[in-house]
């Protein structure tokens, strides 16, 4: 079997230096202008705080990186969790909104991507393979996404998530930014995929029954709320595609609800099906419906899984 092509880059200057976060390439996402990946991904360090807009406008790349790395900083607490999708939305934008990036990224045929350097062991590869080359897997899986030449608005489609891993797959959802109200405590601005939002709260669904397509948008287009005397969220209101809703419901399907936990407080058992009630076009009517079928069923399965007594 013919070796696998490894492309290594690090230095922006160096052949394939487009592949590094410093290199001057803006992307657009929340609504505004960076001027590089690396300072989206330093400044979502401190996501809803007045650091994220201060490292936002670095005067450089080097600059965005010192200060996401500065500790006197208030580090978001999901970070560990949360950096991973960060960097993968970080890439995806870069690459979908620059075409020269894009046709760059296809050109390199199924060649291994790897960050070569012995500055760092997770995002790179430690200078002797080592390290994880975290940033390599994702600009491979960006690849192997752009492949399916899928429009920034778009996402893959149902058939094609089966092919993914269930990472893939849940990174390949709409990535939504809210706030999330807890029992105790100040709220939490948080960014997830779209799988791991609806599994963050108990009220996209009805006693573990997933909603049709029109009553979820119901809930989307609402914006939500503080929850009241349960944990709730805020939001900017937005509806799904119906692709869209495809895909995520391909995801609810084959996405593990164990690998969701730590991201959402709902991920215990995973969503059912039951398109009895779907004629329904009331949110809570069809809620009211579905509990009073399910209600005992559900309860039965939390106590038996040991999510509730």
């Amino acid at each position: 079997m013919p070796k696998r092509n490894t492309i290594r880059f690090y230095r922006t200057t160096d052949k394939f230096g487009e592949f590094s976060n410093f290199a001057a390439f803006p992307i657009r996402l929340k609504d505004v202008e960076w001027p590089t990946s690396e300072h989206y991904f330093q400044a979502q360090k401190f996501a809803g705080t007045p650091h994220e807009e201060a490292v936002r406008v670095a005067a450089s790349p080097t600059v965005a990186a010192k200060m996401g790395r500065d500790r006197r900083r208030p580090l978001r607490r999901d970070w560990e969790s949360a950096k991973d999708d960060v960097m993968r939305e970080a890439v995806l934008a870069k690459f979908q909104q620059h075409a020269p990036l894009l046709s760059l990224m296809l050109s390199t045929g199924d060649a291994e991507i790897v960050e070569h350097t012995k500055n760092d062991s997770y995002w790179g590869d430690g200078g002797d393979g080592s390290g994880q080359n975290m940033l390599g897997l994702i600009l491979m899986e960006i690849r192997d996404r752009l492949r399916q030449n899928t429009p920034v608005s778009e996402t893959p489609s149902g058939s094609n998530l089966a092919e993914l891993s269930p990472r893939q797959r849940e990174a390949s959802l709409r990535r939504v930014s809210y706030v999330r109200h807890e029992f105790h405590g100040e709220p939490k601005v948080l960014t997830n995929s779209l799988l791991a939002f609806i599994y963050d709260f108990p009220y996209f669904g009805a006693c573990g029954v997933f909603p049709p397509f029109h009553l979820l948008n119901q809930v989307l287009a609402h914006g939500g709320g503080d929850g009241g005397m349960s944990p709730g969220a805020s939001w900017r209101p937005f509806e799904l595609s119906r692709q869209e809703y495809d895909d995520l419901v391909a995801a609810v399907r084959s996405v593990p609800v164990e690998s969701l936990r730590g991201k959402a407080r709902y991920a215990r058992l995973p969503f059912k099906f039951d398109p009895t009630f779907d004629q329904l076009l009331d949110d809570r009517v069809w809620l009211e419906a579905v509990c009073a079928k399910y209600r005992a069923t559900w309860h039965a399965e939390l106590r038996a899984a040991g999510f509730m007594k």
